[in-house]
């Protein structure tokens, strides 16, 4: 048993040696061109992936970078931001949960929350209401990555919160599918569509005091 262990275990970090300089699984790795200082080790730490995965920090960004290049129709080189594509592969599929805020069930509200702790460094509102009242509206045309994105599911008040991805695609928590990415040109979200609002990104705690003293 000990030597199938440590044969295992030599063939892992084989394989991660072969995978630092290779094209594997149909992902272009260029070590080179990656650094691994976008990844944190919590983060790595909690990929659920293949051992060998874990152990190579710059595979794991390469993968990430493909994977949701492709989901967004962008390019590789567009998916600047890993930390936050690597949230957002942490929490795919988390099912839904109205009023839920972990990994066990999660709203629209708080992976956006979540999500603007975790990657942004942000404080902001619980509810989609309140994150679009304290946002700063911006037109469709002029989104940005990180912006939100509300729509009006039931009747004429804010109900659902996104966080927009590039070309027109946004990442969400709805209660058919759990956290997803959707395209705001399906036929359901673009006619629910209410419009987005940025939120300035860092230490926004005096923002967030100041916006719930006003309400």
């Amino acid at each position: 048993m000990m030597n199938l262990k440590s044969t295992f275990l030599k063939a892992c970090v084989a394989v991660t040696c072969i995978l630092s300089s290779s094209t594997v699984f149909g992902f272009a790795f260029n070590s080179e061109e990656l650094t691994s200082s976008a990844i944190t080790q919590n983060t790595l730490a909690e990929y659920n992936g293949p051992s060998p995965l874990v152990q190579s920090p710059n595979f794991y960004i390469n993968m990430l970078q493909n994977k949701y290049a492709e989901k967004l129709d962008a390019s590789v080189q567009d998916m600047e931001n890993t930390d936050l594509y690597a949230f957002i592969d942490q929490w795919y599929g988390t099912k839904y949960a109205w009023g839920g805020t972990t990994q066990n069930g999660v709203d629209c509200s708080a992976l956006v929350q979540n999500m603007y702790r975790e990657v942004f460094k942000t404080d902001i509102v619980r509810t989609s209401y309140f994150q679009h009242d304290m946002s700063t509206e911006v037109s469709k045309d002029s989104l940005q990555e990180g912006d939100l994105v509300f729509f009006k599911t039931m009747g004429n008040r804010i109900s659902h919160v996104g966080v927009y991805l590039k070309n027109n695609f946004f990442v969400h928590s709805c209660s058919s599918k759990g956290v997803t990415i959707s395209s705001l040109d399906e036929n359901y979200w673009s006619k629910v569509y209410a419009g987005a609002g940025r939120i300035e990104k860092g230490d926004s705690t005096a923002q967030n005091d100041q916006y719930l003293a006003m309400n």
